[in-house]
Parts: C-alpha cells; sequence; structure tokens
C-alpha cells in the first residue's frame, strides 16, 4: 500500500541521514455508526463494551473474540433504495454497499452519472507474507438507486490503477499491477456499453506509483516507471496515449523521478507536476506542454510532500496538501499560481491524519476527509474540513459515518461526494509499526455538502 511503500523507503535510508521514528499508537477508542459496516477478514480478538452516545454513537472498548466479519446488504434504508441523509451535522448518510470489500481500488466518474470501481486488495498488504489479495473484479454505483452492481472483472488484478474517462465515455486503465512480483506494463479498456474490459498496447509504465492525466485534445499523459517497487530516476518515463490509434508513444525524457507526485491539468491545458521524489529531499516542479509535448521547470515546492492530493481550484491555483508527516504534526498545504510559476503556503490544513482524500466540490471549496489518524481517535478520524480559496483557510465540515482510509472519493454529477470502501476504523498503528485493525470494508457513505 502506499503508506507502507513509503515507510519502506524511509526506513532503508542511513540512520545517519535521517532519525525516522513514527510511532502510531492503538486506538484506545473505537467508533462505529449503529448499524455494522462490513468488513472483510476472518476471526481476530477484538475488544468492546457499548454505551450509546447522545450524538447517536456507540463507544466501543473492553475485549471479546469476534469471528469473520459479515458481508451483505448494509444499506440503511430497505434493499435497493436509497437512504435519507442523517440528520445533525454529519452531512453523511449510508447508502447501498459495494459487493465485495476492497482497499486501494480506484473510481472514476463515467459520463452516464454512474461510478465506476476496479481493483483493490481484498485484505492484508500485498507485501511477501501480508496476505494481501489483489482483485480483477469491477463494480458500478448508480446514484439515482443508491446501489452497486457488478461488471465485467479486468484481465489483470490491479490496486491502485490509474482510471482516465476518455471523450469517448470509455476508460482508460493503466498501473496497479503487483509490485510485488516483477511488473509487467499493461493497460485496458473499459467500455460501459458493453460492460467489459479489453486489453490494449502497453506504455512503457506499470506498478502503483503511476499517473494518467487527460489533455484538452483527447490524449492521455501517463506518468511512472518501470517498476514501483525499485525505482530510480533513469526509469522514470512518460507516455501520450492516443485514443483515436490505441497506441502509446514515448515523451521526454523527464529530468526527476516523481515517486509519490501528482500531475494536475491547469487550466491553459498544460500539466503541473509536483511532488515526490525522494521523500525527505523538495523536488523540482515540472510543466508539460501539450502543445511541443515537452517538459519544462517551474518553482520548486518550499516543502517536500508524499502521497499529497493536489486540487485545481476554480481561480486557476493548485491546491497541494500534504500526505505525509511524521509527529503530531498538522498537515501542510500549498498553493501553485500558473500566472508566476510560484508556490505559497496555506494556513495549516489542522488535521495530524496521513493521506486524506481532496475532492473540489460544485460550490468552489475543496472536500477534505479521510486517511490515518496519528495518536487521535477514530472520532477525530472522522472530522471533514472544507478549504476556502475566497479566505484560503480550512474550516470544519461536519464529519463522515466512518473513518476510513485508503478508500475512494468521486465527486457525483449533482455535487455530492461518493465515499467507497477502504479500511474502516483500522487507521492507526502500533508501537511496532505494525497496522492494526486492517480490515477493507465495502461499505459506502455520501457526503452531502448542501446538507445543514
Amino acid at each position: 500500500m502506499k503508506l507502507e511503500r513509503l515507510d519502506e523507503l524511509l526506513r532503508a535510508r542511513p540512520s545517519d541521514e535521517r532519525t525516522y521514528d513514527r510511532q502510531l499508537p492503538d486506538l484506545a477508542l473505537r467508533s462505529a455508526p449503529v448499524r455494522e459496516p462490513v468488513r472483510a477478514g476472518g476471526s481476530r480478538s477484538l475488544g468492546f463494551a457499548a454505551a450509546v452516545m447522545g450524538i447517536g454513537l456507540v463507544i466501543v472498548v473492553g475485549a471479546a473474540t469476534l469471528g469473520p466479519w459479515r458481508q451483505g446488504q448494509t444499506s440503511s434504508g430497505p434493499s435497493g433504495s436509497a437512504p435519507a441523509p442523517s440528520a445533525g451535522t454529519t452531512r453523511a448518510y449510508f447508502t447501498g454497499s459495494m459487493k465485495e470489500a476492497r482497499v486501494d481500488a480506484s473510481a472514476t466518474l463515467l459520463k452516464d452519472g454512474r461510478v465506476l470501481i476496479v481493483g483493490g486488495l481484498h485484505s492484508g498488504d500485498p507485501g511477501e507474507g501480508g496476505g494481501g489479495v489483489l482483485m480483477k473484479s469491477a463494480e458500478l454505483y448508480d446514484p439515482s438507486t443508491g446501489t452497486f452492481t457488478l461488471t465485467g472483472a479486468m484481465n489483470v488484478a490491479r490496486y491502485s490503477a490509474s482510471l482516465t474517462t476518455l471523450a469517448d465515455g470509455r476508460v482508460l486503465v493503466v498501473g496497479g499491477n503487483d509490485v510485488v512480483t516483477d511488473d509487467v506494463p499493461s493497460a485496458e479498456l473499459y467500455d460501459p456499453a458493453t460492460g467489459q474490459f479489453t486489453p490494449t498496447t502497453s506504455p512503457q509504465e506499470s506498478g502503483t506509483e503511476i499517473s494518467s492525466t487527460l489533455l484538452r485534445d483527447g490524449r492521455v499523459l501517463i506518468l511512472g516507471c518501470g517498476s514501483s517497487s525499485d525505482c530510480s530516476g533513469a526509469q522514470w518515463s512518460a507516455d501520450l496515449y492516443d485514443p483515436s490509434t490505441g497506441q502509446f508513444t514515448a515523451v521526454g525524457p523527464l529530468p526527476e523521478m516523481f515517486l509519490f507526485g501528482t500531475a494536475t491539468l491547469l487550466n491553459d491545458g498544460r500539466v503541473l507536476i509536483a511532488g515526490g521524489n525522494d521523500p525527505l529531499v523538495p523536488a523540482p516542479s515540472l510543466i508539460f506542454d501539450p502543445a511541443t509535448d515537452t517538459f519544462a521547470a517551474t518553482g520548486s515546492m518550499a516543502g517536500q510532500f508524499s502521497l499529497h492530493t493536489a486540487t485545481l481550484l476554480p481561480n486557476g491555483r493548485v491546491l497541494l496538501i500534504e500526505g505525509y508527516a511524521t509527529g503530531d504534526v498538522a498537515l501542510s498545504g500549498e498553493l501553485y499560481d500558473p500566472a508566476t510559476g510560484k508556490f505559497t503556503a496555506t494556513a495549516d490544513v489542522g488535521i495530524t491524519r496521513m493521506n486524506p482524500t481532496a475532492t473540489l466540490l460544485a460550490n468552489g471549496t475543496v472536500f477534505i476527509a479521510g486517511g490515518a489518524a496519528i495518536g487521535t481517535s477514530s472520532l477525530d478520524a472522522r472530522m471533514v474540513l472544507l478549504y476556502d480559496p475566497s479566505t484560503g483557510e480550512f474550516n470544519p465540515g461536519g464529519s463522515t459515518l466512518v473513518p476510513r482510509r485508503d478508500h475512494t472519493a468521486t465527486l457525483l454529477s449533482d455535487g455530492r461526494v461518493l465515499l467507497a470502501g477502504g479500511i474502516d476504523g483500522g487507521v492507526s498503528r502500533g508501537t511496532d509499526g505494525v497496522t492494526t485493525g486492517d480490515w477493507p470494508t465495502n461499505s459506502a457513505e455520501i457526503y452531502d455538502p448542501t446538507a445543514p
């Protein structure tokens, strides 16, 4: 997984280069909605003693042993119906559950308003001894009914793949291969009309640290490396995919590697490539110009962001939110201005969680949710923040029903946000560095920014 991969990079560095001691204690407090979310995994010891709180939550502590988590419909309304929004400040409500529990899946909005969710891990970590199961399956979420249905399976099992909805409505799927075995570059196309995936020609890039950006001319810019388990600057490459021919063409070369970086389409059609590289050293940023198919240097970020988010704002600037911070320190944010080519710091994000998702809402604010909690309770991990470009401030925006990490967040056509899957409640690590409560879930919820 992404966080685990970054841990490997940091811990592999000589001790005289970096003192790194990130200890994430087990959660002493577990919270859950009154209805039980569904998780994947076998029997494991879990303590509990329940007390119903005035805010409508059940606080769980103590000790007991539970059997395998139950699979099934978890919609708060009748099967097949879209449940009503919850009252209060959560601004979120449960919708139908995915057919399969999955973490590190990938999602994209289709032209018809449905959401395609593909691949992921069914349990554990894909690393040796982790027991993770890579998935080929895919499903569709229909906002009009609040339900998920299985669709055709991919030809290659993938997690953290990159999805791009093309101009003709098909979806390009690249990367997301198993990083433990030898990555074999591959790509496939999903056709919503038939519900089937078909292989297409392959790019140079493979693995999970790959990005795909739809350009104004309909082509797709692919950034990545030959093997995400062993990236180096010499391996980093870029391709352009042309849907009219189904071919990938190499472009570049890139002067730097951008492991855990982001690529953002700007309003003028260029692409900002920022962050990543070595987890400890600030990386230069690049601009890709599709008019010339070339890369050029732009301003450098003040900090080093890895596993961060990058969101194009209505004013044309790009909001970048740090995805990985050591210690109990609030995540940082920066703004990139294409007019000047410079980055400037924002106010502190206000959360210590790692790797949240950021989604631009219809009103121009940015919805920030989820992520791994650092020394905080699950209740804290449910808190939502909204970034207001007009003030430059991060403000409370209610809460989600479930604390999630490694989930998907998709803006729907009507302005709501679908949060699906991920790890439900297992958002902390023990002092030995081992992830606790690492249970992928099939639960899903809708965040409604217009709710009171």
